[in-house]
């Protein structure tokens, strides 16, 4: 019997992956580096992550798994999702985007938006405080390349509250029917504009404000370009489309253009009318930085540029490096140099 043929048999690369995550014989026993590994694509980089995941979540730590693609962590949070409940951890592990994570980073002690809304109101109320998660909370990056998209590295994520009210209805409103001979002056002379000051009292400055960005935005809401679905203006973020992000006002006189067109029921149109109001800028880049460890898997950590390498191993202390080999033996592929 010729077995030549056979391929000889490989270390499991998901234990492998796992104790070069996790593992580090030259540590404290109670020591977690931050690290980086490198699994070529298709050798178990979720399966890994998950892995470690409910390994680290079973050690008492709140688990964060980062992705550029919110599509791909949905997928694999909902491939694992019984296995996180049947072991207990479910509630202790979290998938998403940096977008994602940046809401459950501000969000982490209450909801900031319904702070500042209640603020300006002076309407309490309670679902706006919650008690944080106290466990030790570590951050699993999902192919490293995140750090230096274009919308992270240098980027902010600055949340917006809405206030609303009757009077900023009827204030948008007016500005839209008289939207053709129109002025700033025009709309802080009008009637809806001083009801709607009034009504919020010494916080009137921020409707002040906002007149101006809204006259503006109104001259340009044509500019940007978006996408009607499900009764929604949408943008393009990575591989999906967001319904949560907006652009200034000109999301909200898009909802009035295509409601004149016939695409946007005027149900939608009430329901996205508001003053925005700023809670802050949070730097991308600063976040993995709230975290005890940092930990991830890439099919690229050997092709980072100087630079890049640089900026992991100084800006966010990851000094461990690991590569896998891969489960398929050495890659034979040549490339024709013409190629």
């Amino acid at each position: 019997l010729n077995l030549g043929y056979i391929t000889p048999p490989k270390s499991n690369p998901i234990f492998s992956g796992l104790k070069k995550m996790i593992y580090t014989k030259s540590e404290p026993s109670h020591a977690l580096r931050n690290n980086l590994a490198e699994v070529s694509t298709g050798e178990g980089k979720s399966v890994i992550l998950a892995i470690t995941a409910i390994v680290l979540s079973l050690f008492g730590m709140d688990v964060s798994s980062v992705c550029y693609s919110e599509y791909l962590s949905g997928r694999d949070f909902s491939d694992f999702q019984p296995l996180f409940g049947e072991l207990g951890v479910h509630e202790y592990i979290h998938y998403g985007t940096f977008n994602k994570l940046c809401e459950e980073f501000i969000n982490e002690k209450g909801d900031i938006r319904k702070r500042v809304v209640q603020l300006i109101t002076g309407n309490k109320d309670p679902s706006a405080s919650k008690v944080p998660n106290n466990r030790p909370k570590i951050i699993l990056i999902d192919e490293v390349d995140v750090f230096f998209n274009q919308d992270f590295y240098g980027d902010t994520y600055t949340p917006l509250a809405k206030l609303t009210d009757p009077t900023i209805n009827k204030l948008i409103h007016w500005i839209w029917s008289n939207r053709t001979n129109l002025s700033h002056r025009k709309i802080v002379d009008s009637a809806e504009y001083t009801a709607c000051r009034n009504r919020f009292g010494v916080w009137g400055f921020l409707i002040e404000e906002a007149s101006k960005n809204i006259f503006v935005d109104l001259m340009t809401y044509q500019s940007h370009s978006y996408v009607v679905q499900q009764d929604k203006i949408g943008y393009k973020e990575q591989d999906g489309i967001s319904f949560v992000i907006v652009y200034g006002y000109k999301t909200m006189f898009a909802y009035k253009h295509e409601n004149e067109l016939g695409r946007i029921s005027a149900a939608s149109v009430e329901q996205n009318i508001y003053i925005g109001v700023d809670c802050g800028k949070f730097s991308y880049a600063s976040i993995p930085h709230k975290f005890s460890s940092i930990i991830g898997v890439t099919g690229t950590l050997q092709k980072l540029s100087p630079p890049q390498a640089t900026i992991i191993r100084d800006k966010y202390d990851i000094r461990r490096r690991s590569i896998m080999p891969s489960v398929y033996g050495e890659n034979n592929r040549v490339f024709r140099e013409e190629a």
